[in-house]
């Protein structure tokens, strides 16, 4: 995977005698995320240990949720556009990807309890979030179609997310009334590799673009027990653009 992606870098470096237009794009978005694999689940619940000395501790069952969770990123790109439309490119940002997870229940358990079993079963509503805090790259190629007024796009390449970190950060409210909730740093990998597709309309300075990538990498890799230990990101952007030169 890494091989690829220094390959895409090496393309874009040895193009750039080539191009005919060098365009600078700064922009915002906002992100579409959740985890697809085996091991991810739409609902999970708390456990929770009470009777500790510096109170109750929680934590979500499994914060891998299925469910889109909403996100945001800025960014900054350099893309080649040579005489036939051919576009080479790189682009590099900072985002904020969130999944979600609904909580039903909390499992308590009371460590002052001998053994400590499980003492309760509690219904609850709430939900978890697993935030990660990525630095982005984005080698992509590409090929310009021009319409009427409007330049379209067209555009494949792979993301390397650098993940900062990954926090879990959940509430949930039991029928009882008590609320319980988690926070805590969920960090296992440190890259996530992702293959890309996009489009991007642009008119005049600025431009409107959208992209799916899906990745390769396990979140889950190097845990151990529970079966298949198996997740993977998936994120659709949605952004606006302006082209600086």
């Amino acid at each position: 995977m890494k091989k690829i992606f220094l390959s895409l870098i090496c393309l874009f470096i040895a193009t750039v005698s080539f191009a005919q237009k060098l365009e600078v794009t700064a922009g915002a978005y906002t992100s579409l995320f959740r985890f697809s694999g085996e091991s991810t689940e739409s609902v999970s619940f708390f456990n929770s240990s009470t009777g500790l000395p510096g109170g109750t501790s929680s934590y979500t069952n499994n914060p891998y949720g299925n469910k889109i969770g909403i996100g945001y990123g800025i960014s900054g790109q350099g893309q080649l556009v040579g005489k036939g439309g051919f576009i080479i490119g790189l682009q590099v940002g900072y985002e904020q990807l969130k999944s979600k997870i609904a909580i039903k229940q909390f499992y308590v358990t009371d460590i002052t309890t001998i053994g400590a079993q499980y003492v309760q079963t509690i219904d609850a509503t709430g939900s978890t979030a697993l935030k990660s805090n990525i630095i982005n790259v984005n080698p992509y190629i590409g090929y310009r179609i021009p319409l009427t007024k409007v330049k379209l796009d067209i555009l494949a390449g792979a993301d390397l997310g650098f993940i900062n970190n990954t926090h879990e950060k959940g509430s949930a409210r039991a029928n009882t009334g008590t609320t319980y909730t988690t926070d805590l740093d969920r960090t296992t990998i440190t890259e996530d590799f992702r293959l890309r597709l996009g489009l991007a309309a642009s008119l005049n300075k600025f431009s409107l673009n959208a992209s799916y990538a899906n990745g390769v990498s396990n979140y889950k890799s190097g845990y151990l027990g529970g079966g298949v230990q198996n997740a993977h990101s998936k994120v659709i952007r949605i952004g606006l653009g302006y082209r600086i030169f």
